[in-house]
């Protein structure tokens, strides 16, 4: 099955728990001598959005063959550490699994965010400083 399938049948079954996904396209394109990079950040997630409490999610979707990259590892981790629900996921029965997982153990935490731990870089402002430094130096779009 196709990344783009997994994509949509993940989309419709979290959607069906509450979960409301947006694709979320990352990329780098080139007009007129200049670079202009799209998407939220280096390394984040395919689908993004919210469940009906609010709480932000994220999905990596891959193929049954297809890994991670690091700058992915890192969006993930620093989602799941400030109090999102990040996860990669194969299938749509593994993306509603693992949200329920990485919900009820946030649940059970209670953490709370502050606003003050997110620094936002100048040049792509919608984006998480420290995601960036890294992945950038590597050249990943």
């Amino acid at each position: 099955m196709t990344e783009s399938a997994i994509t949509k049948k993940i989309q419709l079954a979290m959607q069906e728990i509450g979960v409301t996904l947006f694709r979320n396209n990352v990329g780098v394109a080139r007009m007129d001598g200049r670079t202009i990079r799209y998407g939220l950040a280096v390394g984040s997630s395919d689908l993004v959005g919210c469940d009906a409490s609010g709480v932000f999610v994220c999905v990596e979707v891959k193929t049954a063959r297809g890994r991670i990259r690091e700058s992915q590892e890192i969006w993930r981790d620093e989602i799941n550490r400030r109090n999102g629900i990040a996860i990669v996921a194969r299938s749509a029965d593994e993306a509603v699994r693992e949200y329920q997982r990485l919900k009820a153990a946030r649940d059970n935490r209670r953490l709370c965010y502050h606003p003050a731990d997110v620094s936002f870089n100048r040049g792509d402002p919608a984006t998480i400083r420290p995601l960036l430094r890294r992945a950038v130096k590597e050249g990943q779009p």
